[in-house]
């Protein structure tokens, strides 16, 4: 069997407030010698006394505004219907320098690591070795996780919920902190059998894979329900990523050959159970689905589906089938929820949104990104250390390698 190779195409300052009162000039005639003025002053709504034989003149000074609260993550304005983050942007973790482009380290001395974020809540969770670090607090801080337990596979959930697979066991944190395991609905691989278990998250609900079975479960594992696969098979043998893009659950992988076989198998399984499959040749298979951008120049743009023609030629396709096309952007795009979809496309990480996508940062020093956080941030397990990108405070360094651990 040929050799497969996966591959992606991966305050303002703050300062001392003035109070002026524009053309008010307050003058006190004093008659007798006697005169004292005093001023009493408050820190909040302070009232400025005037003593003197005359009756008391009383000015009130407003009381100084509220510090400002952290900048939210910046984005520039655009008419493509992207989302808009209100939370907080804050400088948490070490600073550091930009990573160079194509940077990599393949040293044995740092330990695989998983990243998983909520996209609406401040958690994010890293498999490093078998042992699970999850942050409660947007990654300020991290505490060990499912300990005693050899993890395979983590993912996390919108609102907040971690999910670790050892074996057939799920575990579950709940954003409380508070942890369950639950048996899954199969059986263990015998140890002679290449057969996988795998978990995945579609919407609130996660998704046990065991060979081509699937099971879904909306109690966190309690309960179980299977999911027909008569008409369409999932691929129990692949190592292909495991994706959310619009309420859907994709798995997708690419591979090539010498031979010049150039696939993209992509897999999709909605809210309600439909399983839908294709593979895309990429490029050498007439009347197929192509996408592309509408400007090759401009920063911002919008998706074209064209089909190749027998003389070779991309045109308009003839048709349209929407899970399809939802399955040619992933297996394109390699899409990565949270507060934004992001993704890394032509060196550039960009932002997909529902009209299109914009340039979010030009030359991004990574082929790919690991997951988006809830205030729609990239982040990257880099020579095992856990990296993020804000467009307000740069590149920072959330866990070092040094801190990562092992399983107990």
């Amino acid at each position: 069997m040929p050799e497969l190779e996966p591959s992606v195409d991966r305050k303002r300052p703050w300062g001392r407030s003035r109070y002026v009162v524009a053309g008010t000039a307050v003058v006190a005639t004093v008659a007798a010698a006697a005169t004292a003025i005093v001023f009493a002053a408050r820190q909040r709504d302070t009232t400025v006394i005037i003593e003197r034989t005359a009756p008391p003149v009383f000015v009130t000074v407003p009381a100084p505004a509220p510090e400002a609260p952290p900048l939210a993550a910046a984005s520039p304005p655009s008419q493509l219907a992207c989302p808009v983050v209100h939370l907080a942007d804050k400088p948490i973790g070490k600073a550091i320098a930009a990573p160079a482009r194509d940077s990599d380290d393949h040293s044995e001395e740092h330990v695989p690591m998983l990243v998983a974020a909520s996209a609406t809540t401040p958690h994010i969770a890293v498999l490093a070795g078998a042992g699970v670090r999850v942050s409660d607090d947007d990654g300020a801080t991290f505490s060990r996780a499912f300990k005693g337990h050899t993890v395979e596979q983590i993912a996390v959930s919108r609102d907040g919920v971690v999910y670790a697979r050892a074996g057939t066991q799920l575990g579950v944190r709940a954003a409380s902190g508070a942890e369950s395991w639950h048996s899954a609905p199969v059986d263990a691989c015998p140890s002679d059998d290449a057969c996988r278990n795998r978990i995945g998250i579609v919407e609130d609900r996660v998704v046990w894979f065991h060979r081509d079975q699937l099971a879904v479960s909306s109690d966190h594992g309690r309960h179980w329900k299977s999911i027909s696969t008569k008409k369409h098979v999932w691929a129990w043998d692949s190592d292909g990523r495991m994706l959310t893009f619009r309420g859907a659950l994709y798995q997708a992988y690419h591979y090539e050959d010498r031979c010049g076989v150039d696939d993209t198998p992509v897999w999709r399984l909605d809210r309600s159970g439909r399983i839908d499959h294709t593979i895309f040749h990429n490029y050498y298979e007439g009347h197929e689905p192509v996408l592309q951008a509408s400007d090759d120049v401009g920063t911002e743009w919008r998706w074209r589906e064209r089909c190749w023609n027998d003389a070779h030629v991309l045109t308009s396709c003839s048709r349209s089938i929407p899970a399809v096309s939802e399955m040619l952007r992933v297996g394109t795009l390699w899409p990565v929820e949270g507060a934004r979809t992001l993704t890394v496309y032509e060196r550039s990480l960009i932002e997909l949104c529902d009209d299109g996508a914009r340039q979010i940062y030009r030359s991004f020093p990574f082929e790919a990104i690991d997951a988006v956080d809830s205030v729609g941030r990239p982040l990257v397990a880099h020579a095992g250390a856990l990296l993020r990108w804000s467009p307000v405070h740069g590149w920072r360094r959330l866990l070092a390698p040094a801190k990562l651990p092992n399983a107990e």
